[in-house]
């Protein structure tokens, strides 16, 4: 047999097998990527409807996996040691299924995977520094990372509200934000005034891929909220930002979401990639 001319034909069938799988690749990839017409489209429809877009609408929407989550398990002794600043004077009650520790000026809720820690010494005593919020709140990351997760800041400019300057963190999870996994830490002149916590540990993404909707349709379903909430109004509003994120909503799987702020509104909206949906 001649051993050369076989070796040969097997080169030759491998490249034509790498060939026909990068064509594969590509088709798939043309399949779920957006047309330029329809961004085009779905930002006049926006505009028509006075909702401004000027980000960079995503492109690809290709079938994406759920993330299974494992539940918490940390002791109380852990949370109150983590959270609270004199946790020995604490004294502990049950109200509505919700752990609750107080002291006389710290309260913390543990209410399953949702922790609540609110301090009213930390408040009053004038208008706040943000250089030194940032610090306070940074340190107070680094304790909490302790009960896991890599929680990245959501913004570089802290919110202000009535108990301070809001700062917030979601994680970061094998390149995907997921936004279920929060910590809300806001800091008032005297000290750290809340915090609000929420963590289910990632584990694997689990499950076959699943075709998600495409960022135009997520925007009409945006725009539609929109215009629900507000009416009919004047004053136009401008989609200021888009991302797909994982999302669990009280369950031990989370799913494909856009997130989608709009200006005036608080909070951005969240999208359910599978259904087109809002939550």
């Amino acid at each position: 047999m001649d051993w050369g001319k076989v070796k040969k034909q097997i080169v030759i069938l491998l490249c034509l097998l790498n060939a026909a799988l990068a064509a594969l690749i590509y088709v798939n990839n043309r399949a779920y990527r957006l047309a330029s017409s329809r961004e085009t489209s779905v930002v006049s429809v926006l505009q028509k409807n006075n909702i401004i877009c000027y980000i960079d609408i995503i492109k690809n929407f290709s079938p994406m996996r759920q993330l299974e989550l494992s539940p918490p398990d940390y002791s109380e002794e852990t949370l109150l040691n983590v959270f609270m600043e004199s946790p020995e004077t604490a004294q502990k009650s049950a109200e509505r299924n919700r752990i609750i520790y107080r002291n006389e000026a710290e309260t913390l809720i543990i209410d399953g995977a949702e922790i609540l820690y609110r301090n009213r010494g930390g408040e009053g005593g004038g208008p706040v520094s943000e250089s030194e919020a940032a610090v306070l709140s940074a340190e107070t990351i680094k304790k909490i990372s302790k009960l896991g997760g890599n929680f990245v800041t959501e913004s570089a400019t802290p919110s202000e509200t009535e108990d301070g300057l809001l700062f917030q963190y979601r994680e970061r999870y094998k390149g995907y934000i997921i936004n279920s996994n929060s910590v809300d830490v806001t800091v008032g002149a005297g000290g750290v005034t809340r915090i609000e916590f929420s963590y289910g540990r990632p584990v694997a993404f689990a499950g076959d891929r699943r075709e998600i909707c495409s960022a135009d349709e997520a925007l009409l379903t945006v725009m539609y909220a929109v215009k629900n909430a507000l009416g009919e109004t004047s004053e136009p509003k401008f989609v200021t930002k888009m991302d797909v994120v994982y999302h669990s909503n009280l369950t031990e799987r989370a799913v494909p979401y856009y997130r989608v702020y709009v200006s005036g509104f608080e909070d951005p909206f969240l999208i359910n990639a599978y259904e087109n949906t809002v939550l």
